[in-house]
């Protein structure tokens, strides 16, 4: 964990909106680390291209996701949790004083469970419609040159996040590389797919947006990519890391007659999320005020290929639904 403060920036007129909102809500918790920048003091602090607005919070903190999870487990093993990584649970199913979880070496019983799935929740017909399923995808640059942060004017190790829906983020790494990812990728119906863990034209776009975000840096190469939902850490060559699990959390609740709870702890099944409410044209309008690029051709008719498997196409989801849903998403 490091403290290092977080730029928000907006590259659009409907961000411009969430940025105010942001900063009127800060106003009203009394937080007075947030801090309101115009064009000219965003750019001053990373010069990237498009950037309308912002607001800078001053007290953030960048957290290494694999360290914390390492942390909290030892934390719960301090205080008595017995911890049993890499167990299967066969079956989960009501039982007399609760729940019962079967595994190979036997059954657990406890008053209560918690499913911690993430998006591998949408496994489960109970959990499934409560899930979008969205991967993330990230590229790694090569470590850049003295001479080449200069030009970005980049400094103190600020992590840097755009206002879209599924927002852009970019970070400095402590080998001196810039990382980038979020926005481009892929909506996938029915939960996460290995057939969608390798989607060339995702990295393509994070590429292409990353080069119109920072033009001075044309000559920078990217060295990897990351990808969301894999099962196993993997490495691309020639640089790279693949990440485990998803990037957000859904959690289900077991009820002791061993019906799931809905996510958000509510006694009564909530109906399936919805989209954000957004104006059809509010993508276009994303794509206009930001980084753009051309949609990756359509795949070849006859046998499919693992870029674009039965029912994927350029947005990652089948059917006009699933593309809908994709765009407001971006």
């Amino acid at each position: 964990m490091a403290r290092a403060p977080i730029l928000t920036v907006s590259n659009g007129p409907e961000q411009d909106v969430r940025i105010e909102r942001d900063l009127e809500a800060a106003e009203r918790l009394g937080l007075g680390s947030f801090r309101p920048l115009e064009p000219s003091a965003c750019r001053g602090l990373v010069a990237a291209e498009g950037v309308r607005r912002g607001h800078l919070e001053e007290h953030g903190l960048l957290v290494d996701p694999a360290a914390l999870v390492r942390g909290l487990r030892d934390a719960a093993i301090r205080r008595g949790v017995r911890v049993h990584e890499r167990t299967p649970a066969r079956a989960i199913r009501p039982g007399p004083s609760g729940v019962e979880v079967r595994t190979p070496g036997g059954e657990v019983r406890a008053e209560r469970a918690v499913l911690a799935l993430g998006a591998y929740g949408a496994a489960l017909p109970r959990i499934r419609r409560f899930l979008f399923t969205v991967y993330a995808s990230i590229v790694v640059t090569e470590p850049l040159s003295e001479e080449q942060w200069a030009r970005v004017g980049w400094r103190g190790g600020l992590g840097v996040e755009d206002k879209r829906t599924m927002p852009h983020i970019f970070r400095p790494t402590p080998d001196g590389r810039i990382l980038w990812g979020g926005r481009d990728a892929p909506y996938v119906p029915g939960g996460p797919d290995p057939r969608f863990d390798r989607i060339p034209w995702a990295y393509a776009r994070l590429e292409e947006t990353f080069r119109a975000t920072f033009p001075q840096l044309a000559e920078v190469r990217i060295e990897g990519v990351v990808r969301a939902h894999r099962r196993h850490g993997d490495r691309d060559a020639p640089r790279g890391v693949a990440g485990r699990g998803p990037g957000g959390l859904r959690r289900g609740l077991l009820r002791p007659r061993g019906r799931p709870r809905p996510p958000g702890g509510g006694g009564r099944p909530r109906p399936p999320p919805r989209p954000p409410r957004r104006p059809v044209r509010a993508p276009l309008r994303d794509r206009a005020a930001g980084p753009a690029a051309p949609r990756a051709p359509p795949p070849a008719r006859g046998r499919p290929s693992p870029a674009h498997p039965p029912g994927a196409d350029d947005t990652g989801g089948g059917g006009p639904a699933a593309r809908l849903l994709a765009r407001l998403l971006q």
